[in-house]
């Protein structure tokens, strides 16, 4: 059992094996209680980095990977083909390098699938280019009214040239956004074997219920990966848990099992940043020991009158006190958004983490995720895990008294309330006009009325409607991704485009790439050993060329010949690559010195 960092923003974690929870230690008479040397729940110390989880082990390099999310914001999913298709740490800065992000994408876009709800595809502050060419990675999940497509999962597949292959699954209650608010994440991972084993088959059951809103291609990418799920011989978890199961609920052969998960609880912490006054009675009435940790706001009467014990965020947690961005203006404050819950049965203690919230809604509708972790024998306790989240957290105070404030209703993080829009809009298709082209959408009866705009066009909304045409359209502005807006509400529709023609990701690139000198730099970077350093000297090589202080001539042996050699001795495969953007890119940003120097190498490499 293995935690890694969590994504953008502070998260709550449990500690990896072997900076702690070993240090769980039996009880010295052998019976009972729990000794604790270090805790699990520590925000200071056990803070996540997301796109650290995401990276392959090393000597690993990526298969394939499917992540889940209820929302999704476009820049945040910028980040993911970048720690899946590069090898090192990075600074945040690289996501700002459009040759980076390029490399990034062009390596990784046809081994992701991303899924999320259907209308949780948020619009992002700056519209990029490189959006395009992830829209085959992104699939919305349309569900039954009432319904929200809401796990939060990774299921990933690395392959080694000489280790077995292995899936990491990761486990989060963190959307794929720049929320603030502490979320908690875990990471098994698990090599794959010949024989089947059938503990696996929920997390494959749910890989084969999202395998259908993807295209063909990713079907049967996303079936392999179910497969080879079904034959990983374990996933491994260290002290102080001795084994985990996965928990998919709202799918079939799944769908009534949340409300079955806790039913046995004898002592019961319950943390769920949403609640329904339903569940909290059904979850607090059984168990002789209980604690809800919630948000302020979410406190009700019966949430009140079902725990024994009350704790929400502290002032400090959200003032940002404890991490460090207390002296941040205009940003908005964290609040509590992670998912747990431990349950004492007898002797035996579970922890269970992911996207499940305390509510009717999650319990009986939504699709959601959870990871049951089993402790081993005398390694927890209802007290020394309420002591580890709450009561010596200064995360967390106690409710002294029901507060006065105004509740919020039940709530399951609902979206912007545009999925009447999305279920009416039939399709779209794209014609060739001149040079140019145009787009039409069609779209049938709206409740209320509704605007769309091509994402490259943001500025250029027009009224929903039976049939609404764009014309003019360059090529690289076409896609299969539109913003919808209806009054302040806004998020990003994916609309299947018939018609935009195959060399759109050419002129895509060659809008990235700009001119020769950008072709070059962009080739250096490509052919680089690190990235992060091959950033740097990217940027210095287009300020020279930008400012005259060398030519393509004089550049092409000063800051390639040497790398172009280093490939050819040792890693000429990167040659392919090369010739495969120099067939993707307009011929009129390839030097002719360039196109001969390479030649020149492959013949080289061909006679040795």
């Amino acid at each position: 059992y293995e935690m890694q960092r969590s994504l953008v923003g502070s998260e709550m974690c449990i500690r990896d094996s072997w900076h702690g929870i070993h240090n769980y230690q039996r009880h010295p008479d052998g019976i009972g209680g729990v000794s604790m040397a270090r805790r699990q729940f520590n925000p200071e110390e056990n803070r996540l980095d997301y796109s650290q989880m995401l990276c392959p082990p090393p000597g690993y390099d990526l298969e394939f990977a499917v992540g889940m999310t209820y929302s999704l914001d476009m820049e945040a999913l910028l980040g993911v083909p970048v720690s899946l298709g590069m090898f090192e740490d990075y600074d945040s800065s690289a996501t700002q390098n459009p040759f980076f992000l390029l490399e990034a994408i062009r390596k990784c876009s046809d081994k992701l699938a991303i899924f999320c709800n259907a209308d949780g595809i948020k619009m992002p502050q700056n519209i990029r280019p490189v959006y395009a060419l992830l829209e085959n990675s992104i699939f919305p999940v349309s569900l039954e009214r009432n319904a929200y497509f809401h796990p939060k999962l990774w299921v990933i597949k690395y392959h080694s040239e000489t280790e077995a292959a292995v899936i990491k699954v990761i486990v989060l209650s963190r959307n794929l956004t720049f929320d603030r608010s502490m979320d908690i994440a875990v990471e098994v991972t698990g090599a794959i074997g010949q024989e089947t084993k059938e503990e696996n088959r929920p997390l494959a059951d749910m890989l084969y219920f999202v395998k259908k809103y993807a295209v063909a291609g990713k079907q049967n990418a996303i079936s392999s990966l179910a497969r080879d799920v079904l034959r990983v011989k374990k996933f491994q978890c260290e002290d102080p848990f001795e084994s985990c199961r996965f928990l998919p609920f709202g799918i079939p052969r799944y769908k009534s099992q949340a409300s079955q998960m806790l039913d046995d609880a004898q002592s019961l912490i319950v943390v769920s940043p949403f609640l329904s006054d339903s569940i909290v009675e059904r979850l607090g009435n059984g168990p002789y020991e209980t604690t809800l940790v919630t948000r302020l706001n979410s406190v009700t009467q019966k949430a009140w009158d079902s725990f024994q014990h009350v704790y929400v965020p502290s002032e400090m947690l959200l003032d940002d006190e404890l991490l460090g961005d207390a002296d941040q203006q205009s940003v908005a404050k964290r609040d509590l958004h992670a998912k747990i819950y431990f349950k004492s049965v007898g002797s035996k203690h579970y922890l269970y983490l992911g996207s499940l919230n305390a509510s009717a809604n999650a319990f009986y509708h939504n699709v959601e995720f959870m990871l049951e972790l089993k402790y081993k024998p005398y390694y927890a306790s209802y007290s020394a895990v309420l002591d580890d989240l709450v009561t010596g957290n200064p995360m967390f105070e106690q409710l002294e008294d029901l507060p006065t404030i105004s509740v919020i209703p039940e709530s399951e993080e609902t979206m912007d309330g545009l999925r009447d829009v999305l279920d009416s809009i039939e399709g779209a298709s794209v014609q060739a006009e001149g040079e140019q082209y145009e787009l039409t959408i069609s779209c049938g009866r709206l409740q209320k009325p509704a605007e769309i705009a091509p994402i490259y066009r943001s500025a250029s909304f027009v009224p929903l409607q039976d049939k609404v045409e764009f014309h003019n359209m360059l090529l690289r502005e076409l896609c299969e991704l539109y913003v919808i807006r209806r009054g302040n509400q806004y998020c990003i529709a994916k609309i299947p485009t018939e018609g935009i023609p195959e060399d759109r990701d050419s002129a895509i690139f060659n809008a990235v790439i700009g001119s020769k000198s950008g072709f070059l730099a962009y080739v250096a970077f490509l052919l680089a050993d690190n990235y992060t350093e091959a950033g740097i000297e990217q940027q210095e090589l287009m300020k020279r060329l930008a400012i005259g202080a060398d030519t393509t001539e004089t550049v092409i042996p000063s800051a390639l010949y040497e790398r172009l050699l280093r490939t050819a001795a040792f890693y000429p495969k990167r040659l392919d690559e090369v010739e495969k953007i120099m067939e993707r890119v307009s011929p009129e940003l390839v030097d002719d010195s360039f196109r001969m120097l390479i030649r020149t190498f492959r013949e080289a490499v061909k006679r040795r």
